[in-house]
């Protein structure tokens, strides 16, 4: 047998965190160590940080090149590295971490790639390697999977990634979405359910929110409302005007643009599980006490983000306000359920119009016939009491 074996890992050499670790996280990534139930967002970093497929080369005395164990303290170099210049290029990046990372020790391309893959889905929820796990011509409505790429810098991913940024300013477009009255109403989790049957499933990728598959009926959510709650009191406690600020100063900050992050969180709790309507809750209360897949623990708990005074009135919304107008648009199209309905939608379209016409006429006319009939029995009965009265 040869003497030079390879053996795969397929666990990034990443172990799950201990709670004192945790702390350490939240408090680089979010601010504060002490926020609450974040059980969902660390479960999703354990797996993420776990995932490698990184190929090592054993010999009989050992690995071909050592190197020290990439822990959570690599993410936090690689976030501070990111915070430190959103403006670079992935290139650019990877040739730092490359140099910061195991000074003088040889660390595996595909370890430092993961170590990038991590840090991006750690700050921002999203996969800066989404590409990896669809073909070519994979996609869904308007998602289509996005990759940063080597000579792109990271504000550009990220605007390529989100809905609603435009390619040349670092500033939203200002065509927002305002959801309001009976379009609102319509738009709660429990009437999607009850009209369009949609399965609700949860979503770890940020750029998946609110995207509606059509083909399997299910409308994906961004669930990680303690990351976004956490992300947006960051934003309040550095500024008092969060809106107004831009992509690059918001990602220099460490978190996400106040804007999305609002928008996402009002979109959950504002309008498909809005506190007051208690069918809605009912589905979300299932939602998270499954026992798998199960969504993130604060999409249940109001807790003043949302408050009045911290948005202005008749809030749009830039980035996902398409897809709930295309949610609302399936809700008006929907496909028929049962005979009646599609004999319905059969008579109803442009090409059976005249049709239609036809048969009212023509049920006009019986109802015609049939009444002048019964004025005619009327009358004839009326004239036979009038000549044969009853004594």
């Amino acid at each position: 047998m040869d003497s030079l074996s390879s053996q795969a890992y397929p666990k990034s050499s990443m172990k799950t965190l201990t709670k004192e670790e945790e702390a350490e996280i939240s408090q680089q990534i979010f601010g504060n160590s002490d926020i609450g139930d974040f059980s969902a967002y660390f479960n999703v970093y354990n797996e993420f940080a776990s995932k490698s497929t990184v190929l090592k080369l054993a010999t009989p005395s050992g690995p071909k090149h050592g190197s020290e164990p990439l822990t959570y303290k690599t993410t936090l170099q690689v976030v501070e590295l990111l915070n430190k210049n959103p403006s670079a290029k992935r290139k650019d990046v990877l040739q730092e971490m490359r140099r910061i990372i195991n000074p003088g020790q040889h660390t595996a391309e595909e370890e430092v790639q993961q170590a990038l893959r991590v840090a991006v889905r750690a700050t921002t929820m999203t996969d800066c390697d989404a590409k990896r796990h669809h073909g070519t011509d994979y996609a869904i409505a308007d998602y289509t999977p996005v990759s940063w790429a080597s000579g792109e810098t990271y504000i550009e991913f990220f605007k390529r990634s989100i809905p609603g940024f435009r390619s040349t300013e670092h500033v939203p477009p200002r065509d927002d979405v305002v959801i309001t009255g009976d379009r609102k109403d319509s738009l709660t989790a429990w009437n999607l359910k009850r009209e369009l049957r949609i399965k609700f499933r949860k979503t770890d990728d940020l750029a998946r929110h609110l995207l509606f598959d059509s083909d399997r009926n299910v409308l994906f959510l961004f669930h990680h409302a303690q990351f976004l709650k956490a992300q947006i009191g960051k934003q309040l406690d550095n500024t008092d005007d969060p809106l107004s600020q831009t992509i690059e100063e918001s990602l220099k900050s460490g978190s996400l643009p106040p804007r999305l992050l609002f928008e996402t969180l009002y979109s959950l709790q504002d309008i498909l599980f809005p506190p007051h309507d208690n069918r809605s809750a009912r589905i979300l209360e299932k939602l998270v006490s499954k026992r798998r897949n199960n969504f993130d623990r604060g999409c249940i708990e109001y807790d003043g983000c949302l408050s009045d005074d911290q948005l202005p009135d008749n809030f749009g919304y830039v980035h996902w306000g398409q897809r709930l107008v295309r949610l609302h648009q399936h809700l008006r199209s929907r496909p028929p359920r049962n005979k009646l309905e599609r004999w319905l939608h059969r008579k109803s379209n442009e090409g059976n119009a005249l049709f239609v016409a036809l048969v009212a006429l023509c049920i006009s006319i019986c109802v015609g016939i049939i009444s002048i009939g019964l004025a005619g029995v009327q009358i004839w009965i009326g004239w036979m009491a009038w000549k044969h009265p009853v004594a």
